[in-house]
């Protein structure tokens, strides 16, 4: 039987014959004598190498024989030969078990004082022969490793092993997750409140097993140069977000304190990582916005000046509602330069300059007021996930009483606070009850009281989780008291006033709480211990102290109406108490405006100083626009001097003021004076509109019903009108104005009866009101002449004779000459010359008198033509229809000397000049006087020489010169078809003169033109008779 060495040596030499068979079982003869023969090992691996498709086999053999003698190389090299000569990674062997394995072999390498330069150049050929083996080959060169510690330096840096393998596997997760999210996103609803949080939490299979925090620790470690510890430190950042964005709920909370940590400690040592520094104040978490860190602020605001957060933070720290002392915090940190002024190397001229030097680098510009919300508001929109942002501009709103504008702002807070908590498991209980507070807070004063049943649900949570909280509980306060329920905000402040007796803001709501029950002098005391308790001089102290005066000075004048009604004649002394209260109340915060406004009660109802009121109330409605005392004083002002434009302005602003809106659910005067002003200029579309306004909040506001009626009335909408001035009229029988548009109304409609019988209604009460009477006039005319046009001649001259009567009345008992005055006149006249068997009626000794109280001027140049004077009517010897025809020219006349010609517009005057060429013609008709027909030339040539696109004056001066100058008169009438060329009459006139020029065949065109145009006009047929 063969010894263990004799079958060596027989395995050996069968492998130099190429036996590869016979020494394999050789071989396993020795095994099976001796287990754990290293060279049988060795030589099965040989042999198994040079046998096809047996290099699994060679490999467990070279392997094996490693493990049996790691210190001879024989094994190593057999076994790292057959490696490199076939196909063995990573079909047979993993690159992970390829690297541990030259990990081995280098030690015993190195141990042996052997060379590494072939293993080492096998590694590299490895390397760039199969790429995806780096991540295997990095974890092995790393810091701390086997081979880290022992070849690593032959290929790589420890820094750039780390970071290559941080983004392999970074870059591997991603993919993973990717994948993972893509499959499993299909599953879930968007719809589902949860959607984001799952979505995030599938990302938790791939990081729970990932190693590469770890390694962005090490890597961080190892780096000397502080601008890479800080990159790495920031993508260490990034990578823990992400990584807490994905973890179960109950691992978040004690994850989220290692990475704030983490931010803690980079924002300490003074990080250039812009994210770190806004996660630092997004998690600070801070109960007050004056509890930051302001020279923290300052820090981050002069390493990222242009960043919106910085800017945000350094613009509230400028601001006037911030606790901070800006000019301090820019001083901080200027001792360094003054201990090396105190050098004795260094000259004075040397000290002095690196002083100037050091003081002007360091020193930051504040920001002035006026600035801040526009730097607010320009950064906000860049600053769209910061919480912290959103609670300072909220805040900056809030403090500014523009709780409409921080509505926005306080909900997408409340939203960013809420996936902070939900996706980060941050620890934001100060930040979500500041955003609840605020959004309660808006809710108080924003449209109330519509939402103050929100803002005390919302008091009350926080008050469920923190029952000494007293923010809520003033806020609620507060609500009691803009409800104006004040036993119920006395009851409840005085709990709160007990638990918070040092909580100055409480006890002055508690005192006005007081003051409005009536109970002034403890209300006083409690104003008087707040007074002498307030210290300090930022804005919300002087506010508070301000308006501790103001309620002092209110509840003064409160006393003063109690005394007046108790003695007739009381003297004026809480009022002077009350004004003492004011000055020194506007001494600490000028720019409160509801001292303004007090002021001005005190000057317009105690010291009857109009000027001095309406100065205080226009400071007051400045300084706040829901002002509504001060507005209705200075509306009121500008109504009375018929400042209709400036009264619509103030009413207009105090109508879009969030601030008013509570006072203008019960009150419509505002909607109604804007109503007006439209009224005046013609607008009566908008007017409508507003007055509805104005009856949706008060539907038994007689003045909007009245106004609303003049705007249909205006508007021609008669029907409308006349339903609303019955309702008008409905809610007040006694409404003079009611009755007058409602007989207005009728007038239009026809209804003439009506509109008299209520006119002689109206006038019986007020006779000397003259829209009335000269609308009662008007009115007369309009059925006279109506009357007229029926046929009923004799009843339409006594209606004439009557309003003849009332405009005499006009005339010479009111002394008053509106231009309606006069064109009603005309009408009356011109009725007596058309019915001129009844003008031995007219009452000539009324139309004189009417005459006789206006004093004719500027017709001088027509008097020299006609000779028509009132000195001439008063001596005529002619006919009634003579002196009818004079008092026609003569009301023409009257309407010019009246009418203020000289700074009439050119429409008004030519209107003028047109009246009194209608009448001159009408009387040349009538009398056949060429004087009149002169006259009548002269003043429509002025009418058209102030307005030349009036057809009505060129048509009249055709007729005027149809006798005189035929082609004259011809130019007229087609000047006056060109500018109205539907007009019929001014066809048939142009008819009439060519058929007085014989022109039979040109006349017969003209008639059928007019014909075409006017198909139901009987002038076209009357002008073919007589053609």
């Amino acid at each position: 039987m063969s010894s263990v060495k004799d079958l060596l040596k027989e395995a050996k030499n069968e492998l130099a014959r190429g036996d590869y068979e016979e020494a394999i079982e050789i071989s396993k003869e020795v095994l099976k004598k001796e287990e754990n023969n290293y060279f049988a090992y060795v030589f099965m691996g040989k042999a198994y190498s040079c046998i096809a498709n047996s290099v699994e086999e060679a490999l467990n053999s070279y392997i094996r024989a490693t493990e049996l003698v790691p210190s001879n190389v024989l094994g190593w090299k057999g076994l790292f030969l057959l490696i490199n000569s076939n196909d063995v990674l990573p079909t047979h062997l993993t690159f992970n078990k390829y690297f541990d394995l030259c990990g081995d072999y280098s030690n015993v390498l190195l141990s042996q004082e052997l060379p590494l330069v072939d293993l080492i150049h096998e590694m590299r050929t490895i390397r760039k022969k199969y790429p995806d083996c780096e991540e295997s080959f990095l974890r092995h060169m790393c810091p701390g490793s086997q081979m880290g510690e022992s070849i690593s330096r032959h290929f790589i840096t420890p820094q750039e092993c780390l970071s290559k393998l941080i983004q392999i596997i970074n870059s591997k997760e991603k993919e993973q997750v990717s994948k993972i999210v893509s499959r499993e996103r299909l599953k879930l609803s968007a719809n589902d409140p949860l959607y984001q949080t799952k979505i995030n939490s599938l990302a938790w299979e791939v990081y729970q097993s990932s190693d590469v925090e770890d390694l962005y620790v090490q890597l961080i470690n190892i780096s000397d140069d502080d601008e890479e510890r800080s990159k790495f430190e920031e993508e260490l950042l990034d990578h823990r977000i992400v990584v807490l964005k994905s973890m179960p709920i109950d691992l978040k909370g004690s994850y989220f304190q290692k990475v704030k940590s983490m931010v803690e400690d980079m924002v300490l040592v003074g990080t250039k990582s812009e994210k770190a520094w806004k996660l630092y104040f997004e998690w600070q978490d801070c109960t007050d916005l004056n509890s930051l860190d302001g020279q923290i602020v300052m820090k981050y605001f002069t390493t990222f000046p242009k960043e919106p957060l910085s800017v945000i933070l350094y613009a509230w720290v400028c601001s006037k509602y911030s606790s901070y002392d800006i000019k301090q915090l820019n001083t901080t940190g200027k001792d360094e330069p003054q201990a090396i002024k105190d050098e004795p190397d260094m000259t004075e001229i040397e000290q002095s300059e690196l002083s100037e030097m050091t003081e002007n680098e360091e020193s930051i510009p504040a920001l002035l007021e006026a600035d801040i919300l526009e730097t607010l508001m320009e950064n906000i929109s860049r600053a769209k996930t910061s919480i912290i942002a959103y609670r300072i501009i909220s805040q900056y709103y809030l403090l500014s009483a523009e709780y409409a504008a921080a509505l926005p702002y306080i909900k997408s807070g409340i939203s960013l606070t809420a996936f902070a908590i939900r996706d980060l498991g941050a620890h934001l209980i100060n930040s979500k009850f500041a955003f609840t507070l605020d959004l309660a807070s808006a809710y108080t004063y924003f449209d109330a009281p519509k939402h103050h049943k929100t803002a005390l649900s919302l008091f009350d949570k926080v008050l469920s989780e923190d029952e000494f909280n007293a923010r809520a509980k003033l806020g609620k306060g507060l609500i009691f008291m803009e409800r104006e329920n004040w036993i119920e905000a006395k009851t409840f402040l005085s709990e709160v006033a007990e638990k918070f007796s040092d909580n100055l803001d409480i006890l002055s709501q508690l005192g006005w709480s007081e003051a409005n029950l009536g109970n002034h002098d403890r209300a006083l005391e409690i104003f008087n211990n707040v007074l002498n308790s307030i210290e300090g001089v930022d804005i919300k102290t002087c506010e508070l102290k301000a308006a501790n005066y103001w309620r002092q000075a209110k509840t003064y004048l409160l006393l003063q109406k109690e005394e007046e009604l108790k003695i007739t004649d009381s003297d004026m002394r809480y009022v002077t108490l009350a004004y003492r209260s004011l000055i020194h109340s506007l001494k600490v915060l000028d720019t409160f405006s509801k001292s303004y406004s007090t002021l001005g009660d005190i000057y317009a109802n105690y010291y009857s100083d109009t000027k001095r009121a309406f100065g205080c109330y226009y400071k007051a409605f400045e300084l706040d626009s829901s002002d509504i005392v001060a507005a209705k004083y200075m509306v009121e002002t500008y109504c009375n001097s018929g400042n209709w434009s400036a009264a619509e302005s103030i009413s207009k602003i105090l109508v879009k003021t969030d601030g008013a809106k509570k006072y203008l659910r019960y009150t419509c005067w505002p909607f109604r004076v804007i109503g007006i002003a439209n009224l005046e200029r013609q607008q009566e579309s908008d007017a409508i509109e507003w007055f509805q306004s104005a009856l949706r909040i008060e539907p038994n506001n007689v003045e909007s019903w009245v106004g609303l009626g003049q705007s249909y009335l205006s508007c021609g909408r008669i029907e409308a009108s006349i339903r609303v001035f019955e309702k008008a009229t409905e809610l007040d029988p006694d409404h003079l104005y009611a009755k007058y548009f409602t007989a207005q109304s009728l007038s239009e409609m026809g209804e003439y009866v009506k509109s008299i019988s209520i006119f002689e209604e109206i006038i019986m009460e007020t006779p000397k009101e003259e829209s009335f009477q000269v609308s009662y006039s008007e009115t007369l005319m309009k059925h006279a002449q109506d009357l007229f046009n029926q046929g009923f001649l004799t009843k339409s001259v006594s209606i004439a004779i009557e309003a003849i009567s009332v405009m005499s009345y006009i005339a010479t008992d009111l002394n008053r000459f509106p231009s309606n005055l006069w064109l009603s006149l005309f009408s009356a006249l011109k009725l007596f010359i058309l019915v001129e068997s009844k003008v031995d009626k007219l009452p000539i000794e009324t139309v004189v008198s009417i005459f006789e109280n206006c004093k004719i001027k500027d017709v001088s140049e027509i008097d020299d033509i006609d000779g028509v004077t009132i000195s001439s009517l008063l001596t005529t010897a002619d006919d009634n229809v003579v002196i009818t025809c004079q008092s026609l020219i003569l009301a023409a006349k009257c309407a010019i000397s009246t009418g203020n010609i000289d700074q009439a517009t050119g429409t008004l005057k030519s209107s003028l000049w047109h009246n009194l060429g209608m009448a001159e013609l009408i009387s040349y008709l009538t009398l056949k006087d060429n004087k009149h027909k002169e006259s009548s030339i002269f003043c429509f040539k002025k009418a058209i020489k102030y307005q030349s696109n009036s057809f009505e004056s060129w048509v009249g001066l055709g007729i005027a010169t149809m006798d005189a100058n035929w082609k004259v008169s011809q130019h007229c009438f087609i000047k006056a078809i060109a500018l109205a060329p539907r007009e019929s009459h001014i066809w048939f006139n142009l008819a009439v003169l060519a058929l007085k020029q014989d022109d039979i065949e040109f006349t017969r065109q003209v008639k059928s033109r007019l014909q075409s145009i006017a198909p139901q006009d009987s002038s076209a047929r009357l002008g073919m008779a007589l053609v």
